[in-house]
């Protein structure tokens, strides 16, 4: 049956290359009208689907707390900041970002609210009113010591301006214009005496989609011009380098056609998409073209050369498209959406490559003219192997035993190795976003940290005297923390009106004690606020919910993590219901499932990998050695990062699946053809040289437009694609190491015993 489907198959391609390139067109145009349909979001919502606990979490904080998108303007100046030229340019900066688009508050050192009592009443009035009376604003801001490590450092040099964004209540994020704004607005007030950074987690997320698209439009044209060099060198064609980069391309663009039409946005994970694509193009166009020109010297005749190499990798090429797309499957079973989506498309473009390489390759190929075709490169020739049947004939027993002692080795560092990761360690210290972030370190330490929700378990019960009294002792003990810098709430506003309403006496600087006086402190400070400076995003509409407001110095996820798991813990102990609110318990769920996903990806590629060998060659042994040479070079690729202190992290993660699926390629076109050879010769030991002569040029040559592909990705600026470039690359040349090594040597120890009873039949 597939016999006569492969030869049905490649009669039509050979006897109508015409309607196979007009079929091939067709089917191109079709999914490629999706694309346009393609919206791109970099916001962490992209994590989780809009049903998940985790963005319904998020909605419910945005709804009671106005949300979690923050642009912030960082301010440093040699001057002194109560300098009266610096106090009026951060009005006017306070002012210039209510303007910028989608904002709905802003708070700064000079809009503050500073609280005075006038008698029996309070009067409440920005920070910042006139500054020609620069003294009394110092002296104001000296004494406050909610805005130091919040609104301005220490040193009083450095201040910040943080504006809250309208919350997309699940709508795709597009920070482009506010960010345009927000340059615009530092370049009018920008001088050699100050400098101006935007931070911020709408910084970080725009810088994500910038990073990407400047990635992409650099290493993508130097992945294709180096391949191209390569492609060129060897075949001295122009099929031989232009059929593969312009099925790669066709494919890459049916394949965000798919990506359209399935409605998943466009994120920094899906942008390694083009780069997994190419990889896999080359691998299935090399091995026809070099199949054909080696059959071309013997055969010296087109129509019978082609028909030889497609019927030579036929079997090979369905079988590495099955389980190439069936590994990068199961990275889809995960509930981290742009993993499921990086799975599930690679999947499916990696068998839109093999139908493109198919229906396009031996059709051009066949119409062009000869001289497009033809080939004077030494490399189709004869090489006998290169020697290595040979070699590994006589040392099998001890390349098996380095492997597996290197193997056990590798597996035992790979242990070591730690899930961590950090959204700003993302990109190298070149780019304008990590740059600014390093500079704020240096003069300003609240810069991080996470914002903690406490239910008082009622509506109006946030203004509870007991409830509250727990809060503050909870807060105290926060403080307490040397790694925790700042907390702010209501708490600290309410016994700030206390004091006031007790002329300002400092020992009456406690919460108002009683239900009544709390609410008429609320009331109060509500009524003397202006516009836009309310208390919602402290308190929930309904008073149930108060915000606490955390600034502390861990700066990992797994760091982060743990202080978070301790301020709740803390919480329990006043009897206090808290959860965390806004972006950060999305990173922390994506840290915690990136191994489990990780691992259950990889466990599921390699049963299923197996049982598809198992099923093609009816051979339990054969699938067990397939397997050997694909698992050994993961694990020392695990062991280089425990050894060079790399992190699992989302980047890191999904390069053993990647790398799975395509260097079980090489090993099933080895195992495939030493097949065939094996039945045709009878012989091991030629049936391992014939293979290393048909199939060990080509496998030498893919790996070396992987490695140079992958390796293209090192020069990227986002870092998970710089670690996933050196990680392929230097996994993809392990594997093929082992393929040529660590493979045939366990074939030879296996099948001796034939080639034995072979001869004294004879």
């Amino acid at each position: 049956m597939f016999e006569k489907i492969k030869n049905n198959f490649i009669d039509f391609i050979i006897s109508s290359p015409k309607k196979s390139i007009l079929l091939g067109l067709g089917f191109f145009l079709l999914l490629t009208s999706g694309a346009r349909l393609i919206q791109s979001d970099f916001s962490p919502r992209i994590w989780f689907g809009p049903e998940s606990k985790q963005i319904k979490a998020l909605d419910d904080f945005e709804k009671r707390f106005g949300g979690d998108q923050n642009l912030i303007i960082g301010f440093y100046t040699k001057k002194s900041i109560f300098d009266k030229k610096i106090l009026k340019q951060l009005q006017d900066i306070t002012y210039d970002m209510w303007r910028l688009p989608n904002i709905i508050r802003v708070d700064t050192i000079t809009n503050f609210s500073h609280v005075r009592s006038l008698g029996d009443d309070i009067e409440i009035s920005p920070l910042v009113e006139d500054p020609e009376q620069n003294k009394e604003i110092e002296k104001n801001i000296r004494g406050l010591k909610e805005l130091k490590n919040n609104l301005i450092n220490d040193q009083y040099n450095f201040v910040i301006s943080s504006a809250q964004l309208q919350p997309l209540y699940g709508d795709t994020a597009d920070y482009t214009p506010v960010i345009n704004q927000t340059k615009k607005l530092i370049e009018k007030y920008q001088d050699d005496s100050n400098k101006m950074i935007i931070l911020g987690n709408v910084a970080v997320t725009a810088a994500f989609k910038e990073i990407s698209k400047t990635d992409n439009a650099s290493t993508i044209p130097i992945m294709f011009g180096l391949v191209l060099l390569i492609l060129l060198f060897t075949y001295r064609s122009v099929v031989g380098f232009a059929a593969p980069l312009f099925i790669a391309g066709i494919t890459i663009v049916s394949t965000f056609g798919v990506m359209g039409y399935l409605g998943h946005t466009f994120n920094s994970i899906l942008a390694a998409i083009p780069g997994i694509l190419i990889a896999i193009c080359l691998a299935d166009t090399v091995h026809i073209l070099t199949s054909y020109y080696t059959s071309f010297v013997e055969l010296k005749d087109k129509k019978l050369a082609l028909r030889a190499a497609l019927e030579n990798n036929f079997l090979a090429t369905v079988l590495t498209t099955l389980t190439t797309s069936i590994s990068f499957f199961t990275v889809s079973y995960t509930d981290l959406l742009p993993i499921h989506n990086l799975g599930l498309l690679a999947g499916v473009g990696t068998i839109l490559a093999w139908i493109n390489t198919f229906l396009f390759l031996p059709s051009i190929i066949l119409l062009v003219p000869d001289s497009l075709v033809k080939s004077n490169s030494k490399f189709h020739k004869n090489t006998k192997g290169f020697n290595f049947s040979g070699f590994i004939w006589k040392f099998k027993t001890p390349i098996v035993i380095c492997f597996i002692i290197l193997s056990l080795f590798s597996f035992y560092k790979a242990m070591d190795n730690q899930v961590n990761s950090d959204p700003l360690k993302y990109f190298t210290d070149k780019t304008k976003i990590k740059s600014d972030y390093n500079f704020t370190k240096e003069y300003f330490s609240g810069i991080r940290g996470i914002e903690v929700e406490i239910d008082s378990g009622k509506i109006d019960g946030a203004k509870s005297y007991e409830f509250l009294q727990r809060v503050e002792a909870y807060i105290e003990e926060l403080r307490a923390d040397p790694e925790i810098i700042q907390v702010n709430s209501i708490v600290e506003t309410l016994k700030t009106i206390n004091m006031q309403l007790n002329n300002g006496n400092e020992s009456q600087k406690v919460l108002p004690d009683s239900n009544e006086k709390i609410a008429e402190a609320l009331v109060l400070y509500t009524m003397g606020l202006p516009a836009g400076q309310g208390i919602e995003n402290n308190i929930s509409l309904d008073q149930r919910f108060i915000k606490l407001r955390l600034k502390w110095t861990p700066e990992s996820t797994k760091e982060s993590m743990a202080k978070d798991i301790y301020i709740h813990k803390v919480a329990k102990k006043y009897k206090l219901k808290t959860q965390t609110g806004g972006f950060f318990p999305i990173y922390t769920q994506v840290n915690n499932q990136v191994v489990d996903s990780f691992s259950r990806s990889m466990v599921t590629a390699i049963i299923l990998v197996s049982l598809i060998i198992l099923i093609i060659f009816r051979n339990p042994m054969l699938a067990f050695l397939s397997m050997m040479p694909n698992i050994i070079p993961l694990s020392f690729g695990a062991a280089y990062m425990a050894l060079n202190n790399i992190y699992i992290d989302i980047g890191t993660s999904i390069v053993g699946a990647i790398c799975l699926g395509i260097a079980v390629d090489d090993t099933i076109h080895f195992v495939t053809h030493f097949v065939q050879n094996k039945k045709k010769t009878g012989s091991t030991q030629l049936a391992l040289d014939n293979t290393f002569n048909s199939t060990g040029k080509a496998l030498i040559l893919t790996t070396v437009l992987l490695v140079v592909g992958f390796g293209s990705f090192v020069m990227a600026d986002f870092l998970p694609n710089h670690y996933f470039g050196i990680l392929c690359a230097l996994i993809l040349t392990l594997a093929l190491l082992t393929d040529l090594l660590f493979l045939p040597a366990l074939l030879a120890i296996w099948y001796r015993n034939d080639d034995k009873k072979a001869n004294q039949d004879k």
